[in-house]
C-alpha cells in the first residue's frame, strides 16, 4: 500500500453533521482493515469527536483534536500542547480591542468572560465540555497555571478576519496562528501546537513516512495540516484552501474520502 496513513479533518470534509455516513464510516473501516492508518484531525474537543465515533461503532488509530493541541491514541492522551496563561490573558484583552469576546479553551474546560463569546459553538459543545464563567476572563488566565489549547471568537458577518489576523501575527512576532474553521468563527492557536505539528507528530509515531500520508480538509484551521503529505481539499472548501492543495476532490456530500480510499486500495495513484 503507497498510502499507508490518511489524516483528515471531520467536519465538511467527512460529513457534513454531526453524524459520521454509513459510506464514510465503512470505507474507514475497510481501509483500516487492509493495514492502513485512519487519522481526524480536527477543531473539535475529544469528548466530541468521541461521540460521533461510538456513534459509528468505529475505531480510528489516533485523534488529533483541538486543532493539534492534543494526540489521542487508545483512549491516552499522549501529547499535549498549547498557550500558557498569560499569553491567553494577552490575546484575550487584544480581542476586546477588536469588540470581541473571547472563549478559551483547555483539555478540561471552556471559559468565557463577560461578553457574549461564541454562543454557536458553546450552546453545542458545552453538552461534551463544562462550561466555567468568570467577571474578567483575562485576569483569570493571568492567573492560571492551565495550558490552553486555543481561543475562539465570533466572526460578525462580512467581516475581514485578515486585518485581526494581521494585527495578532505581527504582534505576537507569528507565535500565535489565526485562522477559522467555520464561517462564524476566528479562532488562535499556538504555532508550536497545530495540525501540522500534530500530523507531523502521529507519522513519526507509527513510523509512517510523509510520502506514505494523505490529508485532507476544507477551512483554514486545516491550512497547516494540509502543508504534510500529498493534500487534498473538499470541493466546498474555502479558496485559500483550494489554492494550498494539490488535489480538489468531490464535495463532502459526495462522500470523496470513499473515492480515495478505493483508489489506495485498488493499488492506483492519484
Amino acid at each position: 500500500m503507497k498510502y499507508k496513513l490518511i489524516i483528515s479533518d471531520y467536519d465538511a470534509t467527512l460529513s457534513d453533521s454531526h453524524v459520521m455516513p454509513t459510506v464514510v464510516r465503512d470505507a474507514i473501516e475497510r481501509y483500516r482493515n487492509n493495514g492502513g492508518k485512519f487519522v481526524i484531525c480536527t477543531g473539535r474537543p475529544y469528548n466530541s469527536v468521541k461521540k460521533i465515533l461510538d456513534n459509528a461503532n468505529l475505531t480510528i488509530d489516533a485523534l488529533c483534536v483541538n486543532q493539534g493541541s492534543q494526540i489521542i491514541i487508545d483512549g491516552n492522551f499522549i501529547k499535549e500542547g498549547g498557550m500558557d496563561g498569560k499569553t491567553v490573558a494577552s490575546l484575550v484583552k487584544d480581542a476586546r480591542a477588536f469588540g470581541k469576546e473571547a472563549t478559551t479553551i483547555s483539555r478540561e474546560y471552556h471559559y468565557e468572560g463577560n461578553g457574549p463569546g461564541v454562543l454557536k459553538y458553546i450552546n453545542y459543545h458545552s453538552v461534551h465540555t463544562p462550561v466555567h464563567y468568570h467577571d474578567d476572563l483575562a485576569e483569570y488566565c493571568q492567573n492560571s497555571n492551565e495550558t490552553f489549547c486555543r481561543i475562539i471568537l465570533q466572526k460578525d458577518p462580512d467581516e475581514d478576519e485578515k486585518v485581526f489576523q494581521k494585527y495578532i501575527t505581527d504582534k505576537y512576532d507569528g507565535k500565535i496562528i489565526v485562522n477559522s474553521g467555520a464561517p462564524w468563527l476566528i479562532e488562535m492557536v499556538s504555532k508550536d501546537s497545530n495540525k501540522y505539528t500534530g500530523a507531523s507528530f502521529i507519522a513519526n509515531y507509527f513510523n509512517i513516512k510523509e510520502s506514505e500520508t494523505i490529508t485532507m480538509g476544507d477551512s483554514t484551521n486545516d491550512l497547516m495540516l494540509l502543508k504534510f503529505g500529498l493534500s487534498f481539499a473538499v470541493l466546498n472548501a474555502v479558496e485559500e484552501v483550494k489554492q494550498a492543495v494539490r488535489y480538489i476532490v468531490a464535495d463532502v456530500a459526495d462522500f470523496p474520502i470513499v473515492d480515495i480510499i478505493n483508489t489506495i486500495l485498488d493499488g492506483k495513484d492519484f
